[in-house]
């Protein structure tokens, strides 16, 4: 014992030193672990604020489906969601990179604390991020301008140019806190982003999308959208023609997905272009469709350089069989320019088709506009 007790005597500095770095270490550790755990809370604090009692979600961007497909799939929420900016109407004041959301009460359902602000049908609703940027309270009057919706991305080549937003004069009608869901949003940043809540019906009608929305937000288990989901869903529409029927979109070209879908013993493909001029020599036809198409609405046997016209353009070119057909087209060339392109073709003959009518057949042109068949090929490139 007393050997022990010297020992400890002559070595205490060093344990000393070592008592001390371990009580170092252990502190760190526990503040790291504590640090951790505030992280992970606050980190956990903003998912909520931002997604609410969301648990799925279907971001359609570009694409529009019919806003009654919530009514469906409760509890759900459909949201027309569009970029756009935000500004004082003296311009004092300016946000950009603004998420301009349609809602309606089922949207404010799913925040932490459910509850509907004011929400006047020409009023607007900010989340406190985009109010102090543009130094705005409740009753103020701001400038809203919001993209349209496009039949094509705006990041497609050919996408219209101009008259691309929609400028709204609007007053505000309440502020919201990010607890009050002002701080939705579906990308994860500890960045508040920059909200206006418009009324749902009202933002779809001003935008030219009544009844359409590109956002579905649920709160309950992952929806079954196959048992809901329509046609009219993904913009597609099926139509009664002569001999059969059609699938056509308002999108100008439907999606390769959706055309390996279908069965392809009972598929045509057609593909339909707008040319600015069908020639015949001196004579000439402007403004016309050109449809590129396989059998049966062309001949199997049918050269890449033939047509066949209608008897309508056959009238009005007194075009007939041999003769040589031109064909005058835009282009998209560099930075957007339309470059105009010609290509010759030589005149087949004239379509007919068969279809019933009661217990008879009778024979008629395809169409009484002037209009041509290509072969698939020689879609116009």
């Amino acid at each position: 014992m007393n050997l022990l007790r010297a020992n400890l005597r002559f070595y205490a500095r060093s344990h000393l030193g070592t008592l001390s770095g371990v009580a170092v270490a252990a502190a760190i550790l526990v503040g790291a672990l504590a640090m951790g755990d505030c992280v992970r809370l606050s980190l956990r604090d903003l998912a909520l604020a931002r997604i609410g009692r969301t648990t799925f979600a279907l971001a359609a961007r570009d694409r529009f489906f019919c806003s009654a497909l919530a009514d469906d799939l409760p509890p759900a929420a459909a949201v027309l969601q569009l970029p756009g900016l935000a500004a004082a109407p003296d311009e004092s004041a300016r946000a950009n990179h603004v998420q301009i959301l349609g809602v309606n009460e089922k949207f404010w359902a799913l925040a932490q604390t459910p509850s509907v602000p004011p929400f006047p049908p020409d009023s607007v609703v900010l989340n406190a991020a985009l109010a102090a940027q543009l130094r705005a309270r409740a009753g103020d009057t701001i400038i809203v301008r919001a993209q349209k919706p496009s039949l094509l991305s705006q990041e497609a080549p050919i996408s219209p140019r101009e008259d691309v937003s929609t400028g709204l004069r609007l007053t505000v009608s309440a502020v919201v806190s990010d607890g009050d869901f002002g701080r939705f949003g579906l990308q994860a940043s500890q960045i508040s982003p920059l909200n206006a809540f418009l009324p749902l019906a009202y933002l779809q009608g001003k935008v030219g999308q009544p009844g359409r929305a590109n956002l579905l937000l649920s709160s309950g288990p992952e929806p079954d959208l196959k048992q809901h989901w329509t046609l009219a869903d993904t913009g597609l529409e099926w139509r009664d023609v002569p001999g059969g029927s059609e699938l056509r979109t308002d999108r100008v070209f439907i999606d390769s997905n959706i055309v390996a879908a279908a069965p392809a013993r009972e598929r045509e493909l057609v593909l339909t272009y707008f040319v600015n001029e069908l020639r015949d020599g001196p004579r000439s036809t402007p403004y016309s469709m050109v449809a590129a198409a396989g059998a049966p609405l062309v001949p199997p046997a049918m050269a890449d350089d033939e047509i066949i016209i209608n008897q309508w353009l056959a009238e009005d070119l007194q075009a007939k069989a041999g003769d040589e057909l031109q064909l005058t087209y835009y282009v998209l060339g560099a930075t957007h320019r339309l470059d105009e392109r010609t290509n010759s073709f030589r005149v087949r003959g004239l379509p007919v088709i068969r279809f019933r009518h009661g217990s008879s057949e009778e024979r008629a042109n395809l169409t009484s506009a002037a209009e041509i068949w290509l072969a698939p090929a020689l879609a116009v490139r």
